[in-house]
């Protein structure tokens, strides 16, 4: 006698799916190193994609960064440096990357994360004592830059601004023994003052 099972199958259980291969974006002068469609993309991204030469500028090059590691650094995740000069009193340095394509990169990496870029480049924390972040722009020539701001004159009382400002429009005196306290106050009275 042969026993019969009723609804149970003798057919193998079924093997995971591998996933199926994400296709590759292709890369070309239209989509950069982060790979966004040019209809997507922010235009200083769009920018960065379209520079001429591989000159730079960086910022936050602090005093806590030596200049051996941030060549490394800067080598490591963009490519070769042609050239370069810090400049310690103004905490940036100007360079040139040996390729256009390194010098675009760090461009872009150096743009908010909103505009397709990563928001500059992270720096050790650990290593360089303070959270330090540098940000990399395509290096502008004399007449491409902004004009400097005006500097305001420094008033005889040590404050910025004209003598004649104040928010009531009678000299300024903030800081100082006279601005204190509300109102008018009488002279001190006492030797030599007025009777």
């Amino acid at each position: 006698m042969a026993s019969e099972a009723k609804g149970v199958s003798a057919a193998a259980p079924p093997q995971p799916r591998a996933p199926a291969p994400r296709p590759v974006a292709p890369r070309g002068p239209d989509l950069g190193p982060r790979s966004i469609p040019r209809d997507q993309q922010h235009p200083a991204y769009t920018a960065a994609l379209q520079i001429s030469n591989a000159q730079c500028f960086v910022k936050g090059v602090t005093e806590n960064i030596p200049e051996d590691r941030l060549v490394q650094i800067l080598t490591q995740q963009f490519g070769p440096i042609k050239e370069y000069e810090i400049v310690r009193s103004k905490a940036c340095a100007f360079l040139e990357f040996k390729t256009l394509d390194a010098a675009k990169k760090a461009i872009v990496a150096s743009l908010p994360g909103s505009q397709g870029g990563d928001g500059g480049i992270k720096l050790d924390e650990k290593e360089f004592g303070t959270p330090a972040r540098l940000n990399i722009e395509i290096r502008k020539e004399r007449g491409d830059r902004p004009p400097p701001r005006p500097r305001l004159p420094i008033s005889s009382g040590g404050h910025v601004g004209s003598d004649a400002g104040g928010a009531r429009g009678g000299p300024s005196y903030r800081g100082s023994a006279r601005g204190r306290g509300r109102g008018e106050a009488p002279p001190p009275a006492g030797r030599g003052g007025p009777k």
